[in-house]
């Protein structure tokens, strides 16, 4: 294995912290570096040791001959007596966190040693397999192009970050790097990061010490870009990843797109705004959406992290959670840690306590280097889109109220005029929360019900109720629809799923909307005997 010879001293440092399971903030403390430092060292040694998840990256370290390399790296630390330095409290920290590693890792029962030869990626475990998306995927980034570009579209969750960086790893490029692309800043460190991997001389490095110290922002910006491009188009092939792409103005100046500019490589994209695809100065683009799991990859997951067999009451369970690689991570790893049934855990995820999404998040964290949950993420993406326009509230709750598939927008441009509708449509779209046929939208059921456990406990009653108030009288089918009974009883399902879900806006006379409702349901059934 030559992967250690890849990673930088401060890289094992971090490695090691991940072997002895410390978190980002354990991490930092320990090698007295910020977090946000921590959490990047941790994406870039996963992606050079060719895994995904913390764990995976422990099992590497039992696998590999990276075991005794990092063994051997501590011995020799703590023989050394950089004790007497000045630096002293930091070099403590580390033999404090090395400790913990030699002690995990020269345990005779901690794991037994065997090679992994030739295996590939997927072969050796890190990755899972998603055969649809994967052939998809490959099918994309074998077109005969100077610079490929393939967007992989998705909601949170969903897998698009594991997906890019398994594929990163089985290309035969001279040249591979991950942009965090999910704000500005990251996106300036990132490219300040790139730069410092292409400047292999002293005379680059130079340079690149002169650039970082322009006192113009626009200056140096544009001095960074020439300096990357420069050596980019000098390698033979590249290969990069914009992982986690959020706004895209920065794709024009950022995005490798014109191979004059950048020389020859590939292009892999995570994001969840779908608007990407009418993105024209990209050129040709392979857009791939990334949903839900298979039956079989689902249950593949959940029975690798958990342990626990396929029967029948996991099947019957797996039914009932989200489909999305983070979710079926969750779940899996929440039962296995709590020993709780998995009747409780459904429990747990109707109810959304507070404690729960905690203990969530900080699982996540641990195992995958990933502090969000799918409560979080959709909790974050209504508050973001709430920020743009408040009267998009009540049109959020009215289609977390309805049933979650084929929802009439016309119902919803009924409720607060065409131009606010389209626009929140567009929104969602961006976040990947819901997806469009013609007139009707679709969203999944585990977002529209943490959605309407946010939004009522943020509105206050009076809004909920006058909400309520509008909503039904926008349902009723005389004042929606004014069509026949066939396109009147496709309301039914949402009226019926709007009266199942009520009693969750906590509201006073609840029965009497409720009544309402059911007049509204009577009436298109008496319109279909007319």
């Amino acid at each position: 294995m030559n992967s250690i010879k890849s990673l930088s001293n401060r890289e094992l440092d971090v490695l090691a912290c991940v072997a002895a399971r410390c978190s980002n903030k354990e991490t930092a403390k320990l090698l007295n570096i910020s977090p946000r430092t921590a959490e990047t060292h941790v994406r870039h040694i996963l992606i050079k040791i060719g895994c995904f998840t913390r764990e995976a990256a422990i099992d590497f370290l039992k696998k590999t001959d990276l075991r005794d390399e990092l063994q051997k790296r501590y011995e020799k630390i703590s023989q050394t007596s950089f004790f007497t330095k000045i630096d002293r409290e930091k070099h403590i920290r580390r033999t404090i966190c090395a400790a913990a590693t030699v002690t995990m890792l020269l345990s005779p029962l901690a794991f037994k040693i065997f090679e992994t030869g030739d295996q590939t990626v997927e072969e050796r475990g890190y990755f899972m397999r998603r055969k649809s998306i994967d052939k998809q995927i490959e099918a994309a980034l074998c077109k005969e192009k100077r610079i490929s570009i393939i967007v992989l579209i998705g909601c949170g969750g969903a897998g698009k970050t594991a997906l890019a960086r398994k594929h990163l790893l089985k290309l035969r490029a001279d040249f591979k790097f991950e942009i965090n692309a999910d704000a500005e800043n990251s996106i300036l460190n990132s490219m300040f990061d790139l730069a410092d991997k292409l400047a292999t001389d002293k005379e680059s490095k130079e340079e690149l010490k002169f650039i970082a110290g322009i006192p113009n922002e626009i200056e140096k910006r544009k001095k960074l870009l020439n300096f990357i491009q420069n050596r980019m188009k000098k390698l033979p092939n590249w290969a990069i990843i914009l992982d986690n792409l959020e706004d895209l103005k920065y794709l024009k100046e950022f995005c490798p797109n014109n191979p004059e500019v950048w020389g020859t490589g590939k292009v892999i994209i995570t994001t969840r705004n779908e608007n990407i695809k009418t993105v024209r100065y990209l050129g040709d683009i392979d857009a791939i959406s990334v949903g839900e799991l298979e039956e079989d990859e689902k249950a593949e997951l959940f029975e690798s992290v958990s342990g626990i067999p396929p029967n029948k009451e996991t099947a019957n369970f797996l039914k009932q959670i989200p489909g999305y690689p983070l979710d079926v991570f969750t779940a899996a790893c929440y039962i296995k840690i709590s020993g709780i049934s998995l009747s409780e855990y459904l429990k747990r995820t109707s109810e959304i306590s507070d404690e729960f999404v905690t203990v969530s998040k900080r699982l996540m964290a641990e195992s995958l280097n990933y502090d969000k949950t799918r409560y979080g993420i959709v909790t974050s993406n209504f508050r973001e889109i709430l920020s743009k326009n408040k009267s998009f509230g009540e049109l959020l709750l009215l289609i977390c109220l309805f049933d979650s598939q084929k929802i009439p927008l016309k119902i919803l441009r009924q409720m607060s005029g065409a131009v606010v509708a389209d626009n929140l449509i567009s929104y969602l779209k961006q976040y990947s929360v819901v997806s469009c046929d013609g007139d009707e939208a679709s969203i999944h059921r585990s977002v529209q019900s943490i959605g309407l456990d946010y939004l009522s406990k943020e509105m206050r009653l009076s809004e909920k109720s006058a909400f309520l108030k509008k909503a039904i009288s926008i349902c009723a089918p005389y004042d929606c629809l004014k069509a026949t009974y066939t396109n009147s009883v496709k309301l039914i399902p949402h009226l019926k799923a709007f009266l199942e879900k009520m009693d969750k806006l906590l509201v006073p006379n609840a029965e009497r909307y409720k009544t309402l409702l059911l007049i509204t349901i009577g009436d298109i059934y008496r319109f279909g005997e007319c």
